[in-house]
């Protein structure tokens, strides 16, 4: 078993504990969420339409058993690569160095080259305590030594950047669902969950990453795209 398995694993026994007694971390910032002015940069990739779709229909019956959680929509479904500037209040765009933050980007991308590409197997879900996750299993090593690269070159660096500062970024998850009302159904809430803990939700291989100004759920109405990097 590979550690982002031990990871996802442990995760999950602790958390469907947590909901099989109705225990759940709320965020009280999606009560507010209009008014939240939270704002990052992350660099982060798309998954597939077609996983997006199974995504979807297994978020449908999540949300008739549970209505009046977050849901994140299509579009705002992601990979996050790099948390480079998480969330705070006050963070804007103005006067930001763009081009500095894409040098960077696109030098530890090319010295990542030779590896190969990004491929993703999206396999199960998984949970914290505060929200529900697809698991994501890198299929090389590249997403790991990109994310290394990337670290050293902003350490090395004098730009603005808040890497691991909350949780260093191992696996390779998609966030699907936020807590913000405790469970209404939470035992058959954790059967479904249980019911997809192995579904294959498919395999991807990112074409391109996003350089984006975001807020902290990634929603694609506050989002803005600074720069594209291709990888293939």
């Amino acid at each position: 078993m590979n550690n982002i398995q031990m990871i996802y694993n442990s995760l999950w026994k602790k958390s469907s504990t947590n909901f099989r007694n109705n225990i759940v971390e709320l965020d009280n910032n999606l009560n507010r969420k209009s008014k939240d002015k939270r704002r990052g940069i992350s660099l982060i990739g798309r998954l597939d339409s077609e996983i997006i779709r199974k995504i979807i229909d297994f978020l449908g019956h999540c949300q008739l058993l549970e209505p009046d959680q977050y849901y994140y929509q299509a579009e705002d479904i992601h990979l996050t690569i790099l948390s480079i500037i998480s969330c705070y209040e006050g963070f804007t765009l103005n006067n930001f160095p763009r081009e500095a933050y894409g040098k960077i980007i696109a030098k530890s991308i090319d010295e990542q080259a030779e590896q190969g590409p990004i491929k993703i197997s999206f396999q199960g879900i998984t949970a914290s305590p505060s929200c529900i996750m697809v698991q994501g299993f890198p299929q090389s090593n590249r997403l790991k030594l990109l994310r290394e690269c990337l670290r050293d070159n902003f350490k090395s660096s004098s730009l603005e950047n808040s890497i691991d500062q909350r949780y260093k970024l191992e696996t390779a998850h998609s966030t699907v669902i936020r807590f913000k009302k405790p469970l209404a159904s939470n035992k058959p809430f954790l059967d479904h969950l249980k019911s997809y803990r192995e579904y294959d939700f498919g395999d991807c291989q990112l074409k391109k990453l996003d350089l984006v100004y975001n807020d902290w759920y990634m929603s694609s109405a506050k989002l803005s795209q600074i720069k594209t990097f291709q990888l293939e």
